[in-house]
């Protein structure tokens, strides 16, 4: 998909060789003329029931949102930080609402990143560990996002007292596990020629960040990137479900 926004996306997503069903969704919206474009990966959280059902409201009411605003509310000052960190608490507190009512024992939750393109610019927002990469001219490869795991909040050592038994690695933040939730928001100046990746957590459980970073520089469009990586995933064992969303500049046949 391509528009005003100066950036192609392609995105995929596959079950993988070992689990039974797909919890992840994805969403790209790019409309033609619009000057902003969306893209959003949601993993549904193993452990968890009804993880696709959360990782599917996200994406859903995410790009109806996305959709129903003008590009003026996005391009003011703030308005994509605005935009993304209401709506986002917004579906937090609906599936919250979902799981206090119905799934209390087993409350279904999903990790969000999502990311408004636009010229200049790119604003990002993320819960939990599927994870935006910024590709640099020179072939670098950045994470943007943080993975907002155990180990990584500020609070971890009063729970690591606390709670012994949990693994270091444990998501600390998700879509429906609590009403009120701390959303990461980072706005990316552009420099030009840079290329970005969005990718659930089923990428980097099977391939490292100097395999990522050698496929996508070597990729000349982002469909033959998304292909390279899913490649390398089912050959290296596809241990989990494996969403992906590629975002190279200019037209995909330029």
């Amino acid at each position: 998909m391509f528009n005003k926004s100066g950036f192609t996306f392609v995105g995929e997503t596959i079950t993988g060789l070992v689990r039974e069903h797909n919890e992840d969704n994805f969403l790209i919206s790019a409309p033609e003329g619009r000057r902003t474009a969306l893209a959003v990966i949601a993993d549904g959280v193993g452990g968890h029931r009804h993880g696709e059902i959360v990782s599917y409201i996200s994406c859903r009411d995410l790009g109806n949102a996305f959709n129903a605003l003008k590009d003026e509310k996005l391009l003011e000052k703030e308005g994509a930080e605005t935009f993304l960190s209401e709506n986002i608490a917004a579906i937090n507190k609906r599936v919250f609402a979902i799981n206090y009512e119905e799934f209390t024992l087993h409350p279904m939750s999903s990790t969000l990143v999502a990311v408004l393109f636009m010229p200049g610019y790119a604003v990002m927002a993320n819960v939990g560990d599927s994870r935006f990469y910024v590709v640099t001219p020179d072939g670098n490869l950045e994470q943007v996002s943080t993975d907002h795991i155990l180990s990584n909040e500020d609070e971890f050592s009063d729970l690591q007292e606390k709670f012994p038994h949990y693994a270091h690695n444990t998501i600390s933040r998700s879509i429906g596990a609590r009403y009120n939730l701390k959303i990461e928001i980072k706005r990316i100046p552009l420099k030009g020629g840079e290329r970005f990746f969005l990718c659930s957590d089923g990428v980097y459980r099977d391939l490292d960040n100097e395999t990522i970073r050698r496929l996508l520089a070597a990729s000349t469009s982002p469909r033959q990137s998304v292909n390279r990586i899913m490649r390398s995933v089912l050959i290296n064992g596809a241990r989990d479900n494996t969403t992906v969303i590629s975002v190279f500049p200019g037209t995909e046949f330029s």
